[in-house]
């Protein structure tokens, strides 16, 4: 097969399966003896699993539909990016319907062999999904091909989110911590660090050294920096070890950095007590303001799309009597 004939099956793969719920386009396009690579141990195996949940997505998404961003090919796979469109009329994993309009981001790699689809992964946003809806997710383990931003358990617990060694997370995190160093943008996440550190477990899963050693208490200076933080080493969703840098990008970090410090009227270099840093967001990030910083585009944070920040900031108004 060509790499063009590849790209017409992943092209039809979208159609019939994902934008007509065309079950009957299985048995023409997949191997008998397809492998999904994402699924959970108790789902469905082979053809009768992808006919199971392209029926259960459309029963929760009726008017789903996936627009194809992008299609490469190369040997015997195809990789394709995809936005998912549609509206929660029916129950999802437990979920009872919203009737709220979601849109998901994903990535899918098929292996075609003989004109057939034998291999199959993805990723797709599950989690901020699930922010759209209102609703903490259920456990990501259990979802095909959830992404919790990236982190998958094991037997013994949450994976570590950054594979450091006991020495350079002793250069990353002071002996005795007083002191947090944070860039701009990083200033906002104290304002809901307590939900964060103590509710949500995608958050301990992603940044786990720094919520066992890090003691967020009202004494502790933070300092302003330019450059990456211990945030930023430490976060499994989105630090390149090997490369040394956020995936997101440096003009992405710090643009976010610039319009932060701006709005708070504070400048790289200043050190302020986490309480007072902590009524200052109180009075000066109001919910349409964390709304711009954190909800969509380059800035987006998925603890947002949780409703994580937005009630911790409300509770945040409210205990430095903030109107």
């Amino acid at each position: 097969m060509s790499t063009e004939q590849n790209k017409e099956i992943m092209r039809r793969f979208y159609e019939e399966f994902w934008c007509k719920s065309n079950v009957d386009a299985v048995d023409e396009l997949v191997d008998p003896d397809f492998v999904d690579h994402q699924w959970p141990a108790d789902w469905p195996q082979g053809l009768e699993g992808l006919k199971m949940l392209i029926r259960n997505l459309r029963k929760a998404f009726p008017d789903m539909h996936e627009t194809v961003e992008d299609i490469i090919a190369e040997g015997d796979k195809v990789v394709g990016r995809f936005t998912l469109h549609g509206t929660h009329n029916g129950e999802f994993l437990g979920i009872p319907p919203t009737g709220k309009r979601v849109k998901m981001d994903g990535i899918d790699i098929l292996r075609i062999k003989n004109g057939k689809i034998v291999e199959f992964w993805y990723k797709e946003d599950t989690l901020g999904l699930f922010g759209q809806l209102g609703v903490f997710p259920p456990d990501m383990e259990n979802i095909p091909g959830s992404v919790g931003k990236g982190q998958q358990k094991s037997a013994e617990g949450p994976a570590p989110a950054a594979p450091w060694s006991k020495e350079e997370l002793d250069l990353i995190f002071p002996k005795d911590m007083d002191r947090l160093r944070l860039m701009g943008h990083h200033l906002l996440c104290m304002g809901s660090f307590e939900p964060l550190f103590k509710a949500a477990p995608e958050f301990q899963a992603d940044y786990t050294e720094f919520v066992k050693r890090v003691k967020l208490l009202p004494d502790l200076k933070i300092e302003t920096i330019y450059g990456y933080d211990t945030v930023c080493y430490q976060c499994g969703m989105n630090w390149l070890r090997e490369e040394g840098r956020c995936k997101t990008g440096w003009t992405n970090k710090i643009s976010k950095d610039i319009a932060v410090l701006k709005h708070l009227g504070m400048r790289t270099g200043e050190v302020i007590r986490l309480e007072d840093l902590q009524r200052l967001l109180a009075e000066k990030v109001a919910p349409e303001d964390l709304q711009r910083f954190c909800e969509a585009g380059e800035w987006k944070c998925p603890f947002y799309s949780l409703g994580v920040c937005q009630k911790a900031y409300a509770a945040l108004r409210k205990q430095f009597d903030v109107s």
